[in-house]
């Protein structure tokens, strides 16, 4: 369940990309999980497309710590709503 802090956060749109942005190039892997978790994974695509650098390098190119965190595996889950066919079933 999101914090009221992450579901007023989420409605801010573009001005949220830089704060987020921040976090994510920073060190603390469970900082940078805990924000994908409870604000990125919930932001709409035209916000998410100005983390999309952010997220492929947590994916690509983890720290040690992020690994430990599982951070990786959290931006990986988020950059397959880039995907052309996301959210399609057949």
């Amino acid at each position: 369940m999101a914090s009221p802090i992450a579901d007023f956060l989420v409605t801010l749109g573009t001005p949220l990309i830089n704060p987020v942005s921040r976090i994510l190039q920073g060190k603390d892997g469970t900082q940078k999980w805990h924000c994908i978790n409870s604000i990125v994974q919930r932001l709409p695509m035209d916000v998410l497309r100005g983390l999309e650098e952010d997220l492929r390098r947590l994916a690509d190119h983890p720290s040690e710590d992020d690994r430990r965190e599982e951070v990786d595996i959290e931006a990986r889950e988020v950059l397959h709503r880039f995907e052309p066919d996301h959210g399609v079933k057949l």
